[in-house]
């Protein structure tokens, strides 16, 4: 495990920013894309790669797996065997303040994930998905209609 540290506020990751909060697990297999940034207290599971493309947005305490226990009624949980999926995260996503995204999943281009949602499905291009288990609740291509709904 690697705990990021630094006497400023963010660490300089490959072409984007990481806060110093944020912890990671596998830095080597973790991608991230040009302009992007991982906010504070994120969570960073990437045993099993990440890649994040150009432009994302991370907000606070943001959790990221890549690897998860198969779980068996005849094998104790500390004693399960964990798998491995890439999990992908395309260019100029939002995911918003609390968001977990589970190993395997590919989150499209444009799309935004709220806050506190739980992604266990891919996320389509532009798609606005929300809620736990996360589901689509709008689409970033026409926020008026989407702002009239939900404000």
């Amino acid at each position: 495990m690697v705990k990021l540290h630094s006497t400023r506020d963010y660490e300089s990751f490959d072409r984007g920013t990481v806060c110093n909060s944020v912890v990671m697990w596998c830095p080597e297999k973790f991608k991230l894309g040009y302009n992007s940034h991982i906010g504070e207290y994120c969570y960073i599971q990437a045993c099993g790669e990440i890649e994040v493309g150009d432009c994302c947005l991370f907000g606070p305490f943001v959790t990221i797996n890549s690897q998860e226990h198969i779980m068996s009624p005849k094998v104790p949980i500390c004693k399960a065997p964990a798998t491995a999926s890439k999990t992908i995260i395309g260019n100029d996503v939002y995911i918003c303040t609390g968001a977990i995204i589970t190993a395997g999943v590919h989150i499209g281009d444009h799309a935004v994930i709220g806050a506190g949602a739980v992604v266990t499905h891919n996320v389509p291009e532009w798609e606005i998905w929300g809620g736990v288990p996360a589901k689509k609740i709008g689409d970033r291509r026409h926020l008026d209609e989407f702002h009239k709904r939900v404000y």
